[in-house]
């Protein structure tokens, strides 16, 4: 991952390192007051300095502190709380940043989002549908200028698997006519388990387009009407098969569909069909008291959507459950994934937010990196291989019209993943070996010990 900006400090942890610091050659404000407006904040004898505020012992940064700091620099961010920066311009210079995290997604979020200020004029996080307007069901073509891409918002593979996902049954795939789908199921009680017995999928305006009864293949112990709303008479005449609605599911569900839902993995498992985006409402508006713990969507519904569901007493409507996930969905990616909460910043696509700012970014990364983090502002390179990785950001570093650049080696990181026994160790062989690229005294000693870990 290599960054290009204006100066960083010369400072480094285990999960970061920063090439040398440079010094300043011009110097104007960051809001483009120019000289007079820096020499009348800081003096005649001002000069640019990098301040770093005094640490607890044994603190460290970690990737998301340089990122605010390149963010601060040359953009729109939030002042860091580690380090001071007098507001000037420099050489720009590449930055290596190294990180070994077992979900590298996270690694990936704190550099490419970034925390900015919550504008006044922006509605309170905890507003409901209703707030838009009709309080119809937003359609996609009218979110326009959305904080994040829809791709954002997808589980990840660790998120899948962590989730209880179904990841090795048969998937859809081809072009679909929807962008973005809802899905609810109901399930009974068989002798072989929980099975299937309705299906219901809905546009982005809420319009049905599958809804039907399925019949399971063992024989029925409880029909679960408490919570299904499935009764026997409902049953009776449908001969629909397992087989049948998987059929019709995935001639309108195919790979590139945002399929939306409630905690779908227990959906998808009783369809036996495995999804990739997958957008979770139980997993986006996660509970304050940690990952295993999640939000009924009859709460979210009354909170977010001021609508009451579920409470018919004959058990729930998928039709119903479907349109509240959707909407709940559309509320998040409208206004970013921090809707819901009350913070005080939100998070935003780092290019943008650059591109704001008058820099231009290059992406450089596998075509999944792409489309979760990237936009029309900037210019993104889609890679296969680290060769092709090494070649296309070293263009990129050398273009002066190009300010941020990033990529990452995809087979070196799963080289030293796959190599290393203890994560941590190899975060600290990996920061001396970026600090043995940029600093003064190295010794062969050193470079040969790491090399022997290494290998």
């Amino acid at each position: 991952m290599m960054f290009s900006e204006r100066q960083r400090p010369n400072r480094a942890s285990t999960s970061a390192a920063a090439a040398t610091a440079t010094t300043p050659t011009t110097m104007s404000s960051a809001s483009g007051n120019g000289r007079s407006s820096y020499y009348d904040v800081y003096g005649n004898d001002a000069k640019p300095e990098v301040v770093y505020k005094e640490a607890p012992l044994n603190s460290t940064l970690n990737l998301q502190n340089v990122q605010e700091l390149v963010t601060w620099v040359i953009g729109d961010g939030i002042l860091p709380s580690w380090v001071f920066v007098k507001e000037f311009c420099g050489n720009p210079k590449p930055v290596l940043a190294s990180s070994c995290i077992p979900d590298e997604r996270h690694t990936i979020d704190a550099l490419l989002t970034c925390r900015v200020k919550r504008k006044r004029d922006v509605k309170p996080s905890n507003q409901s549908s209703e707030a838009d307007g009709s309080g119809k069901l937003l359609s996609l073509d009218e979110l326009n200028d959305i904080p994040l891409p829809i791709t954002y918002y997808t589980l990840s593979e660790k998120d899948l698997e962590d989730n209880g996902y179904p990841l090795n049954l048969p998937a859809p795939s081809g072009s679909s006519p929807h962008k973005i789908l809802a899905l609810d199921c109901e399930m009974c009680v068989t002798e072989a388990g929980f099975e299937l017995t309705r299906v219901t999928l809905v546009d982005v305006k809420g319009t049905v387009v599958l809804d039907k009864l399925v019949k399971p293949t063992n024989p029925i112990i409880d029909y679960n009407t408490r919570f299904s709303g499935i009764t026997a008479e409902m049953l009776n005449d449908v001969t629909t098969t397992l087989k049948e609605i998987q059929e019709e599911f995935v001639e309108l569900v195919h790979k590139e569909t945002f399929l939306v839902g409630h905690s779908l993995e227990n959906d998808l498992t009783a369809l036996r069909i495995s999804h990739n985006l997958i957008i979770d409402t139980a997993v986006l508006y996660r509970y304050n008291r940690g990952r295993c713990c999640k939000i009924a969507l009859r709460v979210l519904a009354k909170k977010f959507l001021k609508r009451e569901i579920q409470n018919t007493g004959s058990g729930h409507d998928s039709v119903e459950d479907a349109r509240a996930a959707l909407e709940l969905a559309l509320l998040k990616i409208k206004h970013g994934p921090d809707f819901g909460s009350q913070p005080s910043t939100s998070r935003r696509n780092l290019t943008s937010l650059l591109h704001e700012s008058g820099r231009k970014c290059s992406l450089i990364d596998n075509v999944s990196v792409l489309d979760r983090y990237s936009d029309t502002s900037c210019n993104s390179i889609a890679v296969f291989s680290d060769e092709d990785a090494l070649s296309r950001s070293m263009k990129e570093v050398k273009n002066d019209k190009v300010s941020f650049v990033w990529t990452q080696f995809s087979g070196l990181m799963s080289y030293c993943r796959t190599r290393a026994q203890d994560p941590e160790k190899l975060k600290s062989f990996l920061a001396e070996v970026i600090a043995l690229q940029t600093c003064d005294g190295k010794t062969a000693q050193k470079e040969q010990d790491i090399r022997l870990v290494l290998n």
